[in-house]
């Protein structure tokens, strides 16, 4: 029996959009559902923005010491953000499809430079792309909780599944003597 996990495509192709390697979505067979997916995103990026513009706090002169003045200045980015952060994701060059490039690092580098558009490829990126840790963890539990033990408090499951989990992490037996 296959059980297929059943996962909207669009999360997929957007999670997709936000790595440079593949942020044309070439491989999408239909136009339409690729200037769908960029729309989409399109405007959850002016809603972020608004939301960013909203939010952006008055700064007072006098709240500024003069030396805290003088070394906010000195360790802050020469790399300012681009006022249209969306087109300009879209422009930049796609990085050739290589296994050893890290979406998660480049957002990292770029951050600066794109920070509305970092909120949101954190949001699509940490998307996993299969079932397969929840369905060990579920595998683990099933292992842990037997008809015998029915009665354990999930508190105390909770903890045997964390140390089950984090055995190569954690030394729960101390050193050994020799």
């Amino acid at each position: 029996m296959v059980v297929r996990w059943e996962f909207p495509q669009n999360l997929c192709l957007k999670g997709s959009f936000f790595d440079p390697r593949f942020k044309s979505l070439d491989f999408i067979n239909s136009q339409e559902t690729c200037d769908q997916i960029i729309n989409q995103l399109k405007e959850e990026y002016e809603i972020l923005k608004q939301d960013n513009t909203d939010e952006l706090p008055d700064k007072d002169a006098d709240e500024l010491t003069t030396m805290g003045s003088f070394w906010k200045k000195k360790n802050a980015k020469t790399i300012t953000p681009i006022k249209d952060e969306f087109q300009h994701y879209l422009n930049v060059t796609e990085l050739p499809a290589l296994e050893e490039y890290d979406s998660f690092l480049w957002w990292g580098t770029n951050k600066n430079q794109y920070p509305i558009l970092h909120q949101l490829a954190m949001k699509y990126l940490s998307i996993p792309a299969t079932s397969v840790p929840s369905e060990r963890l579920f595998s683990d539990a099933k292992n842990l909780i037997t008809p015998q033990r029915t009665r354990l408090d999930s508190y105390l499951i909770n903890q045997l599944m964390f140390l089950k989990r984090n055995r190569d992490y954690v030394d729960i037996f101390g050193e050994a003597d020799e």
